[in-house]
C-alpha cells in the first residue's frame, strides 16, 4: 500500500515555517534592544523547538510505519532541538541579559509549584489506574 505524500509535504511545510520564525525572532531582537530576563531565550529555544520538533518526531513514525514511535519521540525530537535554540539564543543575546526582578522570581516559583502539584496529582493518577 503507497503512503500519501501529504503528510510529508506538510510535515516539511511546517519545519521550513519553524525555520522562518526562528529567523523572524532573531531579526526582530536584532533591532530591539529591549532587554529580557536570565532563561527568556531558553524558554523561547525550547517552544521553537518543540513547534519543530513535532514534523520531525510524525516523519520518523510514517518512516517506521509506527504513529505511536512517532508520537513518542516528538517531544524528545523537540525538546533537543529546543535546547540547542535556546543554548544558542542564549549566547547571542547575552549582552541584553538583567537579572530577574523580584516579581518574576515570586511567579516564577509559584509556576514551579504549580507544575509540580500537577506533576504528582499524574503520576497519582497513574499509579491508580495501573494497580488499582
Amino acid at each position: 500500500m503507497h503512503e500519501p505524500a501529504i503528510p510529508i509535504f506538510i510535515i516539511l511545510i511546517a519545519a521550513v515555517i519553524g525555520i522562518i520564525i526562528i529567523r523572524w525572532m532573531i531579526q526582530k531582537q536584532r533591532n530591539e534592544k529591549k532587554q529580557y530576563s536570565r532563561g527568556h531565550w531558553m524558554g523561547v529555544g525550547i517552544v521553537t523547538g518543540m513547534a519543530i520538533g513535532m514534523p520531525f518526531g510524525l516523519f520518523t513514525g510514517m518512516f517506521l510505519k509506527n504513529m505511536a514511535i512517532g508520537i513518542a519521540l516528538c517531544p524528545a525530537f523537540g525538546l533537543g532541538m529546543g535546547i540547542a535554540i535556546g543554548a544558542v539564543l542564549k549566547v547571542k543575546f547575552q549582552h541584553n541579559a538583567r537579572q530577574m526582578t523580584r516579581k518574576e522570581k515570586h511567579i516564577q516559583k509559584q509556576v514551579i509549584i504549580a507544575a509540580a502539584i500537577l506533576f504528582i496529582l499524574f503520576i497519582l493518577i497513574l499509579i491508580r489506574k495501573l494497580f488499582f
